[in-house]
């Protein structure tokens, strides 16, 4: 039985044998893997970009206190961005499913459309679920446009939902009983405690105050940051207010609109940090 280690061992080997840099993951909370400034600044640098990352991925709305099997605060994300994409590029996803063990043959894999957007980094593209026996494990995109700004070579994303292909690989249905390494070592031993904490402070314990006084503390540098033309860092603060946001929706403190309102600060900060990028890029820096 492969085990989640080895899953992402052997797509590390996989991608970087496809010409992929395997870079690390990012320290800030993220909602998706696509928000690491690896897929966002390089998506829009306009040269070929090819690299690999694993990617925790926060999202507080999920969480279920480690009292469901398929639900989580915390899962990782397995990431590629492959710029310009080769014509096989989904083929080359297809092999890498089956370098990892799959059988693509004997069970049911389907491709649905299903165009992708992030309203908070202003992007969109068009793209594939991919379904495996009923449940979704990737995310196909080629990504048009980041920052509102047309991607000058489009980059093809692909995110593997590894919790997910781990049950299938496994044969399981329930993530804690992933087994993550050869030692016989379960998902659950190294994160049950993690969801059950998490998830009891993102659903009660954090203050409508707190979490606005954060996210207005946090745009108070990121106003700094941009005035003194620190894109990345002020980046990595907006990144800190979507991670805010997402405690205020989870605690139920917050209409649709005020989302919106909220989703608008924060993409319009994004924005400008990509706008002062690309800006830097004309000039011939690389940052």
């Amino acid at each position: 039985m492969i085990t989640l280690q080895e899953i992402i061992h052997k797509l590390d080997q996989f991608w970087q044998s496809n010409g992929c840099t395997v870079v690390c993951p990012y320290t800030t909370e993220l909602g998706a893997a696509t928000l690491h400034p690896a897929t966002v600044f390089g998506g829009l640098r306009g040269i070929e970009t090819r690299i690999s990352y694993v990617q925790p991925v926060i999202r507080p709305t999920d969480g279920r206190t480690g009292c469901t099997s398929n639900r989580l605060y915390r899962h990782t994300q397995y990431q590629v961005l492959i710029a310009p994409p080769p014509e096989n590029v989904k083929q080359l996803y297809f092999d890498s499913l089956r370098y990892l063990g799959m059988n693509t043959k004997k069970h049911d894999i389907r491709l649905i459309n299903d165009n992708w957007e992030h309203p908070s980094i202003g992007a969109y593209g068009v793209g594939w679920e991919v379904w495996y026996d009923g449940m979704e494990i990737t995310q196909l995109t080629y990504m048009q446009q980041l920052g509102t700004m047309q991607c000058k070579l489009v980059p093809f994303e692909i995110a593997y939902g590894l919790e997910r292909l781990a049950m299938c690989l496994q044969d399981i249905d329930d993530v804690y009983h992933i087994q993550y390494d050869s030692f016989g070592t379960t998902y659950g031993e190294i994160y049950g405690m993690y969801e059950k904490h998490f998830g009891e402070v993102a659903f009660n314990v954090y203050s409508r105050e707190y979490l606005l006084e954060q996210i207005s503390l946090f745009q108070q540098q990121i106003t700094h940051l941009l005035g003194e033309k620190h894109y990345m860092v002020a980046y990595d603060f907006a990144l800190k207010q979507s991670h805010c946001l997402n405690f205020l929706e989870s605690r139920g403190y917050i209409s649709n609109a005020e989302k919106a309102e909220f989703i608008f600060l924060i993409r319009n900060n994004i924005v400008d940090c990509l706008k002062l990028y690309k800006e830097f890029l004309t000039r011939g820096n690389n940052g």
